[in-house]
């Protein structure tokens, strides 16, 4: 089963698979990174690598001195508009 909408919608297009598995379809158009749902839950370096993938190399490494709390809204900011998922949002 899939089930479309107009991409401007908030609602939430998904596609079930006959293995009963959900996959949000175009995560991107209603997902994105921040504090409160992702940045905040991991690790330091794997925001500098998430930055390092999303924007460049040399905009990760002024975070690598940065604590928690200011890496987590400075790679916030970057990130914003780039489209960029965590591997399990990831449609091939």
């Amino acid at each position: 089963m899939t089930q479309s909408r107009d991409p401007n919608s908030e609602t939430w297009t998904i596609e079930v698979h006959k293995s009963g598995v959900v996959t949000p379809r175009n995560p991107p158009n209603w997902w994105t990174p921040s504090v409160d749902n992702y940045l905040g839950s991991v690790p330091k370096a794997r925001i500098r690598a998430v930055v390092a993938e999303a924007v460049s190399e040399h905009a990760a490494v002024p975070l690598a001195k940065l604590k928690k709390a200011a890496i987590t809204k400075m790679a916030e900011q970057q990130i914003v508009g780039t489209g960029w998922l965590p591997s399990i949002l990831r449609t091939a």
